[in-house]
């Protein structure tokens, strides 16, 4: 069965590459890309894990590969712009009091959240002698997994991290978007930004997830990409822009397992290669043994009083519930459960975009809200490389970069859902509008700077 699935996912990647007009940055290629990479981890990981894939993972994959293509042709509908636009990148002057402003901001923000964690374990423990790998390990794990636990601790988030983490978070984006935009331009990139997305960083590190580590790499080579393909720096399905996108991942994955020692989450798996499985691999496997063991309907019926894709809508239930107290929002069961090899191997806890949807909504759920997500990603894109953008900062490119991510990642999880219904990322978007409104386009200036 795995092999006809690595067949019937390659055969949508070459559909949907043909319709893209061979560019292999458009969203509906990552997302069969990515499926079949992690389809043939499974492969290479068939032995050591017993893997045994079914006919219920093929057909709920390739109703989301129909959803998907399906998105893509409705994006390419006769009449609609499809060509290129070209216009010329001019670099974004930046006044030095806002780059230093921030500076400021996200060392607040770093030196109180330090408080915090030492706060946190000193609760937990009963003693303040963690390091502080062990307390952001230890907030890493109460967060995600023992939030009854960490609710109870009730320890009170300083008021100053609760402003600045928000301000800081749209901001940087911000400045991430217009280093990228200068490097291409200039091809130097100002030491002061270099220095924000340092802190940056680190402020993602502290808070014991890697994934907004991978939102940034995501970001900025999509940015790098669209920027030179807008500027007739390279053309469509670039080879050389592709080489040097694939030499960065590698070097990207093996930043990610020395992230692992910093934050202190070097036990739970034992080698590289069971790291690698869990992240490009398990997510199938883990799929497959739901769909067999829970014996999915074509379509779930909604039991009186439950709510609508609880799981697939958990984050919006959860904010709604934190701004209104509404009675049952915050009572969602956990299903995000460490499972197991068929040969009893610890495998993680992600099963694939598709394991929330079907579990609310049954087979046919996967064909609407994998199309809804499609038909953003394809129009968006399509929208972007043939419309020009008089702003400083094209919003619309910058919060479609910032969510490239998810669907690179939808092989891994269902990200799409949970970031746009997200309390942060609702909390992004507000800042990045007003940013964008306020100091960006009333302050900021193009230079007469042109590249050569």
């Amino acid at each position: 069965m795995i092999y006809l699935l690595i067949l019937t996912t390659l055969i949508f990647l070459i559909l949907n590459f043909l319709l893209a007009k061979k560019d292999y940055m458009h969203p509906a290629v990552i997302f069969h890309g990515m499926f079949l990479l992690y389809e043939l981890m499974c492969l290479l990981g068939e032995e050591a894990y017993a893997v045994t894939l079914h006919v219920g993972s093929l057909s709920v994959i390739s109703l989301g590969f129909c959803a998907m293509t399906t998105a893509n042709l409705i994006s390419h509908d006769v009449g609609k712009r499809k060509e290129l636009c070209i216009s010329e990148l001019k670099a974004i002057k930046v006044p030095r009091i806002y780059l230093i402003a921030l500076i400021i901001m996200q060392v607040v923000s770093i030196l109180y959240f330090c408080k915090y964690l030492g706060n946190l374990s000193t609760a937990y423990y009963g003693t303040s002698d963690s390091t502080m790998s062990e307390s952001i390990e230890l907030y890493d794990t109460l967060t995600k997994f023992l939030r009854d636990e960490y609710n109870e601790l009730a320890v009170p988030i300083p008021m100053a991290y609760r402003i600045t983490n928000p301000l800081c978070a749209g901001a940087e984006y911000i400045v991430l978007y217009i280093m990228v935009n200068n490097f291409l331009v200039k091809k130097k990139v100002d030491p002061l930004m270099i220095m924000i997305l340092g802190l940056m960083c680190i402020r993602i590190i502290m808070n014991g997830s890697r994934s907004p580590l991978l939102r940034i790499f995501t970001f900025i080579f999509l940015l790098l990409y669209v920027l030179s393909m807008k500027s007739g720096r390279i053309r469509r399905g670039d080879m050389k822009f592709f080489r040097k996108l694939i030499i960065a991942a590698f070097g990207f994955v093996a930043l990610m397992f020395m992230v692992l020692i910093i934050m202190g989450r070097t036990t739970r798996f034992t080698g590289i290669v069971d790291h690698l499985f869990v992240y490009f691999g398990a997510p199938i496997v883990n799929l497959d043994t739901f769909i067999e063991s829970y014996r999915v309907k074509l379509l779930a019926p909604l039991e009186r009083g439950a709510l609508i894709g609880a799981q697939t809508f958990k984050n919006l239930y959860f904010y709604l519930y934190k701004l209104f107290k509404i009675r049952g929002f915050s009572d969602i069961e956990e299903i995000e459960l460490f499972a197991f090899s068929s040969n009893n191997r610890e495998i993680g806890n992600v099963y694939t975009m598709f394991y929330k949807i079907i579990y609310d909504f049954g087979f046919l759920g996967v064909v609407p809200l994998t199309l809804i997500m499609g038909i953003y990603y394809c129009e968006t894109y399509r929208k972007i490389m043939s419309e020009k953008s008089d702003k400083i900062i094209d919003l619309r490119l910058l919060i479609y970069a910032y969510l490239f991510n998810d669907i690179v990642m939808s092989a891994f999880s269902n990200r799409f859902y949970e970031t746009i219904f997200d309390a942060p990322f609702i909390k992004f978007i507000i800042v990045v509008i007003l940013l964008d409104i306020f100091p960006v386009e009333m302050r900021f200036r193009h230079e007469k700077t042109r590249s050569k």
